[in-house]
């Protein structure tokens, strides 16, 4: 089940952020997601929002994102360990595409590490399409891989699990 970041997931999501980010966020910064949530509910426009994908056992991994119609950008996106390679990032990319989609964002923007293979097959599962370099752009080197969806030419989503 996918549903909205709620401030009693913030322990768990954070774990799985240690164990997915050698430069993990703070409870704080998630915690942005959640109080733009609280502030949609009192009709102020919600630029950041932010899903998790849930079991019996409890939240598997989650994403983040935040939008300026017509445009949007994946922060976040991890799955906790032990449910890896099981179509749950694949699942939550495509509903907040779905979402994105629902709220007339037409492009998805998001970048990764040139090393971090496993997550660039996952976007272009999705149509992503590599768009731009950003050489050096992480502390150790590294480069980032700007990634581009266009929602309005997207012919299907894919929800990987249920």
């Amino acid at each position: 089940m996918i549903r909205k970041l709620e401030s009693k997931d913030l322990s768990d999501v954070l774990l799985i952020e240690n164990l997915s980010d050698i430069h993990p966020w703070t409870i704080e910064m998630f915690q942005a997601y959640v109080d733009s949530e609280e502030e949609n509910h009192l009709g102020k426009q919600n630029l950041l929002s932010a899903w998790v994908a849930e079991n019996l056992q409890g939240i598997q991994g989650f994403i983040c994102h935040s939008s300026v119609s017509p445009e949007a950008e994946i922060h976040k996106i991890a799955v906790h360990p032990q449910y890896r390679r099981q179509g749950i990032g694949l699942y939550l990319l495509g509903h907040a595409l779905e979402k994105l989609k629902e709220n007339h964002v037409e492009k998805v923007f998001l970048e990764v590490r040139e090393k971090n293979i496993s997550a660039q097959k996952l976007y272009e599962k999705q149509d992503f399409i590599r768009v731009n370099v950003r050489k050096a752009y992480y502390s150790d080197g590294e480069s980032a891989w700007i990634y581009q969806c266009k929602l309005n030419t997207l012919k299907q989503i894919s929800l990987g699990i249920k």
